[in-house]
């Protein structure tokens, strides 16, 4: 109802849904529901976890592989949590858990997406052709960019420089692995943007 605290998760509902985006049939994961349960406070958690630990244990899974390329400590934490809520189950329990519940397919997905991402790390990353850096200048001081560019740019690269206001730039001496070109940007007539995106549109469709 509107304007209503009171909300509602039936362990009944998450359970469909969690079977059906395990089972790969095209259906979004809960985390709505995931992380409703994961900021419930502790008591409230607690009652849940009496209740139903399947239910519990698969809101931490289900986050944990939400966190797994952006945070994996707390992707890991969040596993294990969920792994220990089903191991501190009373055997037989936990059996039936297991049979009703996806607790092994969320536990094999994770792990896969774990190894996966350990594989990507290791392997050797391609070296990069010439990078294309694009500058949008408009009257501004660029010394900057003497101090940036070894900093950001480890062998050849072009750096474009787009005058906005028809003043053109001062960079200096970049280097001789560096080449600046100097375009000039006409914002034409009225309508459209005016501010720096002109220039990136301007590079994306002429580079």
């Amino acid at each position: 109802m509107p304007g209503s605290n009171h909300h509602i998760i039936r362990a009944s509902d998450f359970q469909r849904k969690v079977e059906s985006f395990y089972a790969d049939e095209g259906s979004p994961a809960p985390l709505l529901e995931a992380y409703w349960i994961l900021v419930l406070p502790e008591h409230f958690q607690e009652t849940v976890l009496k209740e139903c630990p399947a239910m519990v244990a698969l809101s931490y899974l289900l986050v944990s592989e939400t966190k797994l390329f952006v945070d994996p400590g707390l992707a890991a934490e969040f596993f294990d949590v969920g792994v220990q809520i089903i191991q501190r189950v009373e055997k037989r329990a936990a059996t039936l858990i297991r049979e009703s519940w996806p607790i092994d397919a969320a536990v094999d997905r994770i792990r896969k997406a774990h190894a996966a991402i350990e594989r990507l790390q290791n392997t050797p990353v391609p070296a990069a052709g010439p990078l294309d850096i694009v500058i949008a200048h408009c009257r501004e001081e660029m010394s900057w960019l003497q101090v940036a560019l070894p900093r950001w740019i480890p062998g050849e690269a072009r750096v474009f420089v787009y005058e906005k206001c028809g003043q053109r730039a001062d960079i200096g001496n970049l280097g001789l692995a560096v080449k600046a070109i100097h375009v000039s940007v006409e914002d034409g007539p009225p309508g459209g943007r005016k501010d720096e995106c002109s220039a990136y549109l301007t590079h994306l469709a002429n580079a």
